[in-house]
C-alpha cells in the first residue's frame, strides 16, 4: 500500500467587496512505498519507491464590471524520487510551471438575450512522461489558446456556442512509452479544432 503526507498552508481572501479574489497554497508532500509502473522488454513493471514533492498554487479573479472579468492561476511544483529505481529523478508529469488566464465577456441584449465572449490561455513547463528521465520522454513547454462565443436565448431554453480549441495549432503529446529497443510511441493532441455546439432543454 502507498501513503503520504501533506503539509499545507494557505489563504482564501477575498476584497473590494467581493470582487476580487485571492487564493494561495504552498504544500509539501512525502509519498512512501509510491507505486509506479515502467515498460522494459515488453513487459509492464511495477515498483515502489518514494519521493518528496512541494510547490506553491495561486488562482485569482477580478470583477472589473457587472459583465466583464478574468481569472487565472499559477502554481509551480518540484517533484524527485528519494528511493527506488529512480533515485534523483523528477517525477513524471511534474512541470515546474504551470499557468492559466481567461477573460470572460458578457453582453445582454435588449430582447432578453445574452452572448458570452471566453478567452483562454493556458502554459504547461517541459515535463518528463517517464520515470527514468529518457530525453525521449521530455514534453516540450506548450501554450494553448481557446475561445468561444456562446449565444443564450432570452428564456434560456437553448443556447448556440462557436468555439475553437488549440487556436495555435500546437504539437503536443498527451500520453508517452518509450520502446523497449529504441523509439516511442506518443499519442497527440488534436490540432486546432472549430465547432458549433446546440443545447436545448426543456421544462
Amino acid at each position: 500500500p502507498e501513503s503520504a503526507t501533506n503539509i499545507e498552508v494557505g489563504a482564501r481572501t477575498q476584497w473590494a467587496d467581493g470582487r476580487v479574489r485571492f487564493n494561495f497554497t504552498y504544500f509539501d508532500l512525502d509519498y512512501e512505498d509510491l507505486q509506479t509502473w515502467a515498460l522494459i522488454d515488453f513487459v509492464l513493471v511495477a515498483d515502489n519507491a518514494a519521493a518528496e514533492v512541494s510547490g506553491i498554487e495561486t488562482d485569482f479573479a477580478v470583477a472589473f464590471t457587472e459583465n466583464f472579468g478574468i481569472s487565472g492561476s499559477y502554481a509551480t511544483l518540484d517533484g524527485e524520487f528519494t528511493a527506488g529505481a529512480n533515485v534523483g529523478n523528477k517525477l513524471r508529469r511534474a512541470p515546474e510551471n504551470t499557468w492559466s488566464l481567461a477573460a470572460n465577456l458578457a453582453i445582454p441584449l435588449e430582447s432578453g438575450a445574452n452572448i458570452d465572449v471566453v478567452a483562454s490561455a493556458s502554459y504547461t513547463d517541459e515535463y518528463h512522461m517517464e520515470l527514468s528521465n529518457d530525453l525521449r520522454g521530455l514534453e516540450p513547454d506548450v501554450t494553448v489558446v481557446d475561445a468561444s462565443v456562446r449565444f443564450t436565448s432570452a428564456d434560456e431554453s437553448w443556447d448556440l456556442t462557436l468555439w475553437g480549441k488549440n487556436l495555435g495549432d500546437e504539437l503536443y503529446a498527451v500520453h508517452h512509452i518509450n520502446g523497449s529497443f529504441g523509439g516511442a510511441t506518443k499519442i497527440w493532441a488534436p490540432p486546432s479544432t472549430f465547432g458549433l455546439t446546440f443545447n436545448r432543454s426543456w421544462d
